[in-house]
This record gives C-alpha cells, sequence and structure tokens, in this order.
C-alpha cells in the first residue's frame, strides 16, 4: 500500500504520459460484436498493466505505474488492427493531460486494416526489423490526421 496521501498519488498519476485511440469500426459491428471487443481488449490491456476510459470507439490509455511509450502506442495500433472489429485506427502523440494537449490542431497517427504498408511495417516491427519510432516515424509519411475530422 502506497504512503502517499491520496491528492499526492492522484497528482503523481495523472503526469503520466498516455494517449488516446480512436477506432472506426468495421461495417455491420452489432452491439454484441462490441461487448465482445471491449472484453478482449480489457484483458489485452491488462496483461500490459494498462486500462483504458471512455468509449469503444474512442479512449484514453493509461496506467498508474509508468509512462507509456512509442512501444505501447505501436502494440496496441497493432492490435486493434488484428482484431476483427478494428477498420482503422487512430492514435493520439503522448500527453501528460489528453484534456489540455490534445485539441484540433494535435496530430493524430491514421493507420487503416487495408494499407498495404501498414502489413508491410508490422510484420518489419514483428521480426525485429525496425524498432517502435521507426515504425511511427515510416506510417506518419502522409498519415497524419486532425482530431475533427
Amino acid at each position: 500500500m502506497s504512503k502517499l496521501p491520496l491528492p499526492m498519488q492522484t497528482q503523481a498519476v495523472q503526469s503520466l504520459l498516455r494517449f488516446a485511440v480512436r477506432i472506426t469500426p468495421t461495417r455491420g459491428a452489432d452491439a454484441a460484436a462490441v461487448r465482445q471487443f471491449v472484453g478482449r481488449f480489457d484483458d489485452f490491456l491488462a496483461q500490459a498493466d494498462l486500462y483504458f476510459g471512455g468509449s469503444p470507439w474512442l479512449f484514453v490509455v493509461r496506467s498508474d505505474s509508468r509512462d507509456l511509450t512509442v512501444a505501447d502506442q505501436v502494440e496496441i495500433l497493432n492490435w486493434i488492427l488484428e482484431d476483427e472489429i478494428g477498420a482503422s485506427v487512430a492514435i493520439s502523440p503522448l500527453t501528460r493531460c489528453v484534456a489540455d494537449d490534445l485539441n484540433e490542431d494535435s496530430a493524430w497517427l491514421l493507420a487503416n486494416r487495408h494499407d498495404l504498408a501498414v502489413a508491410a511495417i508490422n510484420w518489419l516491427y514483428r521480426w525485429d526489423r525496425i524498432d517502435a519510432g521507426t515504425f511511427f516515424r515510416i506510417l506518419a509519411r502522409g498519415a497524419f490526421t486532425n482530431v475533427h475530422q
């Protein structure tokens, strides 16, 4: 059990790096498919000691114990695109306060399941030919979008 007073614990957790995710689901995703996706995704995040808050289509990924990294962003992006429900995914920049740091000018990295470049980069990443930073730099070429489309 932590010995920090509650307000200090809350402040420390709020200052950790996190990021937002926006998912465009595949056509025909019904309520049952959404519930199943949320369960799978929650299990995936729990294995990495992460959690999310928000709706199934727009949420913030965070940890209570560490800053999130570009590697976390890449793993989550790839997991969502490999799941049957994710048609495309937009990942926000890493930030300490989503409400303050993300605005209409914030660049989100957009990846589409049917983009062959995404598949190729994913395999290079999985085979340890490139690191997470290189993954994002390659994918970012022409793939940024604004928060509000």
